[in-house]
């Protein structure tokens, strides 16, 4: 089935073509040219808080990621 995102929707694309759009980076499979591999050093996280989350929850979830990622 191919989909056309709609005028101004957000999509994140490399010289292959889209990767993901809508859902974002969820992950479903094992091999996908987006995963980030075990040795990963260096990566963007971007947090966002929709609907009831307060900054003050955003900042907590982003601290508790940093502290599972450093583990």
């Amino acid at each position: 089935m191919v989909e056309h995102p709609a005028p101004g929707e957000v999509v994140w694309r490399d010289d292959a073509g889209v990767t993901c759009r809508r859902r974002w980076n969820r992950r479903r499979r094992t091999r996908t040219r987006t995963r980030l591999p075990h040795d990963t050093t260096r990566a963007i996280f971007v947090l966002d808080a929709p609907g009831p989350m307060d900054d003050t929850a955003l900042k907590a979830a982003g601290d508790q990621l940093m502290e599972a990622l450093t583990d």
